[in-house]
């Protein structure tokens, strides 16, 4: 059974003012495929939620606005205080087909315990155009986010494909993608490296492609990588 498309890039902590996480989520919605037969303008949710695309309001294009926004969305504990150094967050969206494709972001993370994390997601297959979810613009879509966030790694993965592997999720092991974006900074042994279908230098890391597609990429090759960066794979 097809399942969704999600982007995602982390990082570790790195200490950034609501001003410059504004500037990075601007730089990447320029950057992200628009596809304006495909998908609506960006959007926010109202305070509460929304219960339907009228209530949607638009993203302030005003850099001082935004990152207003963003501060608002500090972190909280169970007694409404600010927690130092927990970083911002915020939920974006856009709509296909009158559906809501959620953009995630929480930026300014200076605490180890809690990464740095962006999340884009694509309509399920079932609900969605091709163009919506075409390869191209997937792989687009990462490379927008890795340049607009400078993260540490990133990947297109389906949560079945996620779970396939077996991630050692409290090691903080890096998900293997259909496609996988590294740093220079990831220790990672490439002699060991399967034979890809595609691996892509770019000026701050490498793209790593399996073959298969982003739906059914190949498994083996996804553990090949997880032996090169040095995880015990099952």
């Amino acid at each position: 059974m097809p399942d969704e498309i999600v982007v995602t890039v982390s990082w570790g902590p790195r200490e950034e003012t609501p001003t410059r996480c504004a500037e990075r989520l601007l730089d990447s919605l320029s950057r992200i495929p628009a596809l304006p037969d495909v998908y609506s303008d960006w959007y926010l949710y109202p305070e509460g939620g929304a219960d339907g695309p009228d209530d949607l309001l638009p993203v302030p294009t005003d850099l001082d606005a935004l990152a207003s926004l963003l501060g608002a969305g500090v972190l909280r504990n169970d007694r409404g205080a600010t927690m130092p150094g927990s970083g911002f967050s915020s939920v974006l969206t856009r709509l296909h087909r009158d559906r809501p494709i959620d953009y995630r972001v929480r930026c300014g993370v200076e605490s180890s315990r809690v990464s740095n994390h962006i999340l884009l997601k694509f309509p399920h297959p079932n609900r969605a155009d091709p163009a919506a979810i075409d390869e191209n613009i997937v792989q687009q879509s990462l490379m927008a986010l890795v340049e607009a966030w400078q993260p540490e790694y990133g990947s297109a993965i389906t949560h079945s494909f996620r779970t396939a592997q077996k991630i050692n999720h409290k090691a903080k092991e890096i998900p293997v993608g259909w496609v996988t974006y590294l740093a220079n900074s990831v220790a990672i042994d490439e002699p060991k490296l399967p034979d890809l279908s595609r691996i892509t230098r770019t000026g701050d890391g490498m793209l790593l492609q399996l073959h298969g597609i982003v739906q059914e990429p190949s498994l083996d090759e996804a553990l090949g990588i997880r032996r090169a960066l040095g995880y015990e794979v099952q």
